[in-house]
């Protein structure tokens, strides 16, 4: 992780070896890195003009140009990498989550299926797989999928998590349980083990449990405004309408509730503030 000192390191190594594959491709990365995006992309495109057929100069162009926000650059990179390489793992992950965020994820589907093809052990291609399912509400292909990836890496708390949210959706509680149980013994602080229990603790009655799990869930993952309003509600079960309403009202200060429902929400917490207690 310390870019600079990489930089400094494989300038020497370039100054012996100009054309070391590999340590070109690590200063690309390093500069990038470091905020020197423009001299990332000029050795890149240098390296892609010297050797047509390497694929991975352009898939770091496509990977540099995602993350810039150029979703169509991104993808004209990625696909000429594809065009060289058509099994090139990277380029074809990236391009599943690039279309998984434009809400693509039919087209996503396709990239997905050909990872899991070109590398069956591939564990990123299973879960990517297995999300990118539960999102097109093909509960049973994300959990087939998700459990593939759970053989693969046993004792991932966040996959035993995953498949948990799965069974959930599917109305199996039971076995969300126990794939929650199963994460929390593996990573006693896994944020979405500690969420998804909280919501099933919920949604039995058992409000005092599932406000203890939902608030160490979203403390350890703040990123996640929208566990708030779960947290929001086990605490007025309880009878803690204050404490409620400042869920709701954190919530609201995200910017993250759905425009749609926040006149709503915004209701919810003033009645819960008036309530008190």
């Amino acid at each position: 992780g310390r870019c600079a000192g990489a930089v400094t390191e494989l300038r020497r190594a370039l100054a012996a070896l100009p054309g070391h594959r590999e340590a070109r491709l690590g200063l690309a990365g390093c500069l990038a890195g470091t905020g020197r995006e423009q001299e990332a992309r000029e050795l890149l495109t240098a390296m892609a003009a010297a050797d047509p057929g390497d694929a991975e100069p352009l898939a770091a162009l496509g990977g540099m140009a995602l993350r810039a926000g150029d979703a169509a650059e991104a993808a004209r990179q990625l696909r000429l990498a594809l065009k060289i390489r058509p099994d090139h793992m990277r380029s074809i992950l990236a391009m599943a989550s690039m279309l998984e965020a434009a809400g693509k994820g039919s087209e996503a589907s396709a990239f997905y299926a050909r990872a899991a093809e070109v590398d069956p052990g591939r564990v990123e291609a299973w879960m990517g797989m297995g999300w990118n399912q539960f999102r097109l509400g093909r509960h049973e292909a994300a959990l087939k999928a998700l459990r593939r990836a759970r053989e693969l890496a046993p004792g991932a708390a966040e996959l035993d998590a995953a498949v948990g949210d799965v069974l959930a959706a599917m109305g199996r509680a039971a076995e969300a349980r126990a794939a929650y149980e199963e994460a929390l013994r593996s990573d006693s602080s896994s944020p979405s083990a500690l969420y998804g229990m909280g919501v099933l603790e919920l949604r039995s009655g058992a409000a005092a449990r599932a406000s203890d799990l939902l608030a160490r869930a979203v403390a350890l993952r703040p990123g996640q405004p929208s566990w708030r309003e779960d947290l929001a509600r086990a605490l007025a079960a309880q009878g803690r309408y204050g404490a409620a309403a400042e869920e709701l009202e954190r919530y609201l200060a995200s910017g993250a509730a759905p425009a749609g429902r926040r006149d709503a929400i915004r209701r919810e917490a003033a009645a819960w503030r008036a309530r008190g207690g």
